[in-house]
Order: structure tokens, then C-alpha cells, then sequence
């Protein structure tokens, strides 16, 4: 009852109560009374210096109902009551959070580094729950940034961070990374270790203590753990029964019971994509909205989510019932959306803060034809979104795997003009191409349903279909195809984060040849001119080195690179091995394969290269690279914050 006098009744003047009371004291308080809050003072400093300064007045007469009658013992009573009340509620407001009310207010954060998605994969954008803090990714660590200062603070040891989220008390951030998922206080300080692993596509921190994270590349599904890295546990299974490939992006709902997360179809672009709710101690599922990705609930009673074109929606959502209670709207535009998965570079904290950045990611590259002392000699065509590269046995043409905006496919580009072609058409996720030793055909992995993929191989012409030649239980990436023409190389990438080389039969008997399955991560390998070797990049000395082992026996292993390495590639003869040097040079060593593997003469750098992944491959004279660069212009260079956005979508959206 005190509370709602407060608030509908106009306060009684101090000189009623104490005569004696100063008319300077009596005009600051009725000032630091006013109902509107543009009316009173804008911070408590004001208002103590009004307290005491004689000369402070109102303007004009207040508009206060004196009370004629002597007030009673409870009248008498009420009043410190009152005053008490109101003290307490104009410090309430005071230090309440800004976006709990008020008009939405739009601001820019400048990110001079420009802020970086994860290769496409993932955003690196988040918000605290009180909404006055962001982190982002920029310049190779993540950075905070209050809403109240002018600078930013880079977290040291973050190199690599993924996917960052805030615990619920807004203290910590976690983040995925290349050794485990991770934490660091908002602050900076020492980097802890929450849970072993690599690559987290999407976490969730609950207030009661949990994470929700997908491992791998969400193929192995969602997984549960106390925050202490304790009681891990699976709670979502991939089905291919329902042409699922994963499940990544999970929010724990509020009542920390169910999880909403994105189902990835076929293609990994939004056209077959979709939200789900499930239970997590039953397992029981319910689809929720189709044709959606990173999928958001916030307490407005809305899902907020993204299409590929990076349109955000917001839909009305009945959290009880699971299902939609309205249309959808659009709430932003051109937010910047990942080329696989549909994550969205766009937060909402728990007191209704939106943040995003705008852009695109199908322009994140350049297609670069490189001389041996890395002059870009042209640009293969404009800017692309695409990768796995790998030059003709002539050298006159490009096999790379170009993102469309519902799925990848295979695409030519001539060396000499940057002309492209298209050659690939199914709504799979087709990539990793490698050539035939004659040139006439291309062999390529490509993904349909849920963790299987395929194999395939297609003459460059066209003059008929594709021939299907192995299927696997886990993701493919190939990576060369022997001189003799018999075997395709691979690696295969298991749920749990390890990855293997294999060797597979061309011939469609799906024969397998296990190169080298260890507990470590080993991937890339190139066959020599001569069909000898096999060279590839292992990371079990505890970094990343180059190494090579003889055909068929895979009896001999040397190590080519000492300190550091990783891509091998070979030229058309043989006698020179390229790779990516721990420094971050093309390099380049002379060797010998016939009889036992030897090299020639010292490792030679020959031009410093930025890739945010390995990808290169050398023309068979050995002169020229193809490279896949970073496009300068891709990344945004701000961010976009809505305070009090939830005032937006109240009510917007429902049914009537």
C-alpha cells in the first residue's frame, strides 16, 4: 500500500512536517520525487549537492497537495515509512540495470581489428547476462568491453578462442578452443582448463551450474556437465533415420530441464535446418520452428532466430506448451550468418540487450594465383567463401569447393583468366576435391545424411553420372589421389576429436588401408610424384610436424620438418617438399625419394603467409601456389548494441 501511494499520489511538502525544514532541502527532495524519471536528478551526486546549496530552487510552484488536517499517530507512523520507501525505491532506480527500462537506445562499437568469425563455423560474440559487458573476437584473442569506457581489454592466452560464453553471474567466460573448453575471468588472469577436448561448436552456462556444449563437429550430438568439467554425459543423439548431420547451438531453458538447440540437415545450410526442444532427462523431442537456425529464447516470451540470408526473427513462443503462438517478424537484418551451421553473430542478454554484427561471410576469401616469392600474380575472380583448393596435373586449372547459400559444391576456375565453371549440382555439402592422376576426373567427399558420408567420382567433362565409391560412418576429408590411380587419401574426423588417415580403393570395393590411427590428430596426406611416400602433418610430439612414411609396407617414418610444421605438398617431380612452417612461412626443402627418403639441403622460407587455415596447393612446375587469403575487407569493423530492446517485442507478434 506504501508502494502504490508512492507511486499515484503526490508527496506532502516537508515544511508541513518540520517547519524548520530549509526550502532548499524541501525543493531537492520534492525534485528527487517527481514521477517521471527525465524529472528528477540524473545521479545521486546532484542530488547531494542540492541538499547543499541554499540557492537551489524549483522553477515555478510544485504542484503538491498540502495537507490541512493535524495528522494522527498513524499518519505520524506512515511517514517515516513513506520516506523510507522512497529513499528506497529512488536507489533502486538509481542502480537498477539501464536496460530494464526505457526507451530502446542504439549505440556503435568500433572494433578497429575487425571482429572475426571462426572460420565460418561459429560466432565469437557474447554478451553478459546484465548486459553491460561484451566479448568479441579480434587481432587473434577475445576482448571485452564494458558498455561504460572507451577501450577494450584483450584476454591474453585466448589465441584461438571459439564461441565464447558468459557464466550466469556474468564473472567468467567460457570459450571453446584447439585443447579443451576453458574459462577466464571477464577480467583477464590465468586461462583454467573446464573439460579436455577440441573444437566446441556452442555452450550454454544455466544458473544452476550446468554447461550444455557440443563437442567435435556436433555430429556426437549435446552433452551435459557440471561446471567443475564433472559428470559429463550425452543427452542428444544425431539421427540418421531423420537426415540429420548435427546438433549444435544449445540454449538450457529456463527452468533448466530442456535445451533448445539446431538440427542440421543434409545440405548444413538453413533451407533443411531447424529449431528443437528437448527434455533432457527423458529424451522426449518436439520440433519447434523449421527453416531456422541459433535459436535464442528470451523472457519477452519470443524465440529469436536466423536465416541464412541473415535476417533475424523473432517469434512469439509458449515455453509451456512448446509451439508457436504467432507470427514472426524481423528484428534485424544483414547480421552476419556462418556459412555452415546458420550461427548468427548476434547475443541478447537476460535484461533485454541485443547485440550483432552486420555483414557476410560468403565474401570472407581471395582466390589468389601466387608466385614462388608470393606475388600475387592475379586473383582467381572475386571474392568467395570456399576453400580445398587443389591445382590440375597441367597446371592450367582449379578444382575448390564454393559455399551456395543452401549447400557447397564443386567449382573449376581456369589459372590463366580466374574464369569459374560449375561441376557439382546435388543439395549435399560436396568439398575436398582431389584430381586423377590423367586429369579426367575428380573424386570429392560429400555429406547427405546425419554422420555417413560419401565418396564420389565424376569425369571433368561431364560425360557421365558420378560413381559412388565409399561410404563412411564419420566426416571425410580427402586429400590426394595416388599416381597409379587405385587409391584416394583421407581423414576421417571422429566424434571425438581424433583424426586418422586412411587409404580407400577407387575401384567401388570400398577396400580400406589404415596410414595412421593414433590418439593424436594427423591429417593431410599427399602421395609423392612416385607413388613412395606419403606425407603428412601430426601433432604427436605435442605440436604440429611433418612427416612422411614409405608405400605400400608403411614399414619406414621420418620426419621431415624439426621445428614445426604442418600442409606438405609436393612438386610435380618429386625433388621438393613445401609446407607452412611453425613461423608462418611457405617453405620449402630439397629431397630425394628414391630408395629411402632423404632431404637434400636446409629448410628454406620463401614468403610469409596469413591463412586462417592451411589451405594452398603448389602447381606441378613447383613456381606458382594457389592460396586461399584472408580478404581484408570481409571483417566488420563494429557492433551494433540495442539497449532496452526488449521494450520491441512485448507483445509484438501474437495471435489475437
Amino acid at each position: 500500500a506504501v508502494i502504490a501511494a508512492v507511486m499515484t499520489e503526490e508527496p506532502r511538502r516537508l515544511t508541513l512536517r518540520r517547519k524548520n525544514a530549509p526550502l532548499h532541502v524541501e525543493a531537492a527532495v520534492h525534485k528527487a520525487l517527481e514521477k517521471l524519471p527525465a524529472d528528477r536528478f540524473d545521479s545521486a551526486a546532484r542530488f547531494a549537492e542540492a541538499l547543499t546549496n541554499p540557492s537551489f530552487a524549483l522553477p515555478g510552484t510544485p504542484a503538491i497537495k498540502a495537507a490541512i488536517q493535524t495528522p494522527g499517530w498513524r499518519q505520524r507512523l506512515a511517514i517515516p515509512l513513506t520516506v523510507f520507501a522512497v529513499l528506497m525505491l529512488a536507489v533502486w532506480g538509481w542502480f537498477r540495470t539501464p536496460a530494464s527500462s526505457g526507451p530502446p537506445t542504439r549505440v556503435t562499437i568500433p572494433v578497429p581489428g575487425g571482429y572475426q568469425m571462426q572460420s565460418g563455423y561459429g560466432p565469437r560474440l557474447a554478451i553478459s547476462p546484465n548486459g553491460r559487458t561484451l566479448v568479441y573476437y579480434s587481432d587473434g584473442l577475445l576482448h571485452v568491453r564494458s558498455l561504460d569506457s572507451f577501450d577494450d581489454v584483450p584476454l591474453v592466452g585466448t589465441q584461438g578462442a571459439t564461441t565464447p560464453f558468459f557464466s550466469p553471474d556474468g564473472k567468467w567466460i567460457g570459450f571453446g578452443g584447439g585443447t579443451g573448453l576453458k574459462k577466464i575471468a571477464v577480467g583477464g588472469g590465468p586461462v583454467l582448463s573446464i573439460l579436455d577436448g577440441s573444437y566446441y561448436v556452442g555452450a550454454d552456462w544455466s544458473a544452476e551450474g550446468d554447461i550444455v556444449y557440443v563437442p567435435a563437429f556436433g555430429s556426437s550430438g549435446l552433452w551435459l556437465m557440471a561446471d567443475d568439467g564433472s559428470g559429463s554425459h550425452q543427452i542428444t543423439t544425431v539421427l540418421d533415420s531423420a537426415l540429420e548431420t548435427a546438433h549444435v547451438w544449445p540454449q538450457l531453458l529456463p527452468d533448466g530441464k530442456r535445451v533448445l538447440f539446431t538440427v542440421i540437415g543434409p545440405s548444413g545450410g538453413w533451407e533443411d535446418a531447424s529449431l528443437v526442444v528437448q527434455d533432457i532427462a527423458s529424451g522426449e523431442r518436439q520440433a519447434v520452428i523449421e527453416q531456422a537456425t541459433f535459436g535464442r529464447f528470451v523472457s519477452t516470451g519470443h524465440i529469436v532466430y536466423a536465416q541464412e540470408d541473415g535476417t533475424i526473427l523473432a517469434v512469439p513462443f509458449d515455453l509451456r506448451r512448446l509451439r508457436v503462438t504467432g507470427a514472426p517478424f524481423p528484428v534485424a537484418s544483414e547480421v552476419r550468418v556462418a556459412y555452415w551451421g546458420g550461427a548468427a553473430s548476434f547475443a541478447v542478454s537476460a535484461g533485454g540487450t541485443l547485440s550483432f554484427v552486420r555483414g557476410t561471410s560468403e565474401t570472407r576469401f581471395l582466390l589468389n594465383w601466387l608466385d614462388r616469392d608470393g606475388t600475387v600474380v592475379r586473383q582467381l575472380g572475386p571474392p568467395l567463401n570456399g576453400g580445398w583448393q587443389t591445382v590440375s596435373p597441367d597446371g592450367r586449372r582449379i578444382a575448390f569447393s564454393l559455399h551456395q547459400p543452401d549447400h557447397n559444391d564443386i567449382w573449376f576456375v581456369d589459372a590463366a583468366s580466374g574464369t569459374r565453371e560449375h561441376f557439382t549440382f546435388e543439395s549435399a555439402e560436396d568439398e575436398t576435391p582431389v584430381w586423377s592422376p590423367d586429369g579426367q576426373r575428380i573424386a570429392y567427399s560429400s555429406a547427405w545424411t546425419g554422420q555417413s558420408r560419401r565418396i564420389y567420382m565424376k569425369p571433368v567433362d561431364g560425360s557421365s553420372e558420378r560413381e559412388l565409391i565409399y561410404t563412411g560412418e564419420y566426416h571425410i576429408h580427402l586429400t590426394d589421389w595416388s599416381p597409379d590411380g587405385k587409391w584416394l587419401a583421407f581423414d576421417q574426423v571422429h566424434p571425438e576429436t581424433s583424426q586418422d588417415i586412411w587409404l580407400v580403393s577407387t575401384d567401388g570395393e570400398g577396400q580400406l588401408i589404415p596410414v595412421v590411427t593414433t590418439a593424436s590428430l594427423q591429417w593431410g596426406a599427399v602421395f609423392s610424384p612416385n607413388g613412395r611416400w606419403l606425407a603428412y602433418s601430426s601433432d604427436e610430439s605435442g605440436r604440429s610436424e611433418v612427416y612422411s612414411v614409405s608405400l605400400p609396407e608403411l614399414g619406414s617414418k621420418i620426419q621431415i620438418s624439426v621445428d614445426g610444421g604442418a600442409a606438405p605438398r609436393w612438386n610435380g617431380r618429386g625433388d621438393e617438399l613445401f609446407y607452412l612452417s611453425r613461423d608462418g612461412d611457405m617453405s620449402v626443402v630439397s629431397v630425394s625419394t628414391q630408395g629411402r627418403l632423404q632431404k637434400r639441403g636446409p629448410l628454406r622460407a620463401l614468403f610469409p603467409i596469413s591463412l586462417e587455415r592451411p589451405r594452398f596447393d603448389v602447381a606441378p612446375d613447383g613456381q606458382h601456389f594457389v592460396v586461399l587469403a584472408p580478404n581484408p575487407d570481409a571483417p566488420a569493423r563494429e557492433i551494433r548494441v540495442v539497449l532496452n530492446w526488449f521494450e520491441e517485442l512485448k507483445g509484438r507478434g501474437r495471435n489475437e
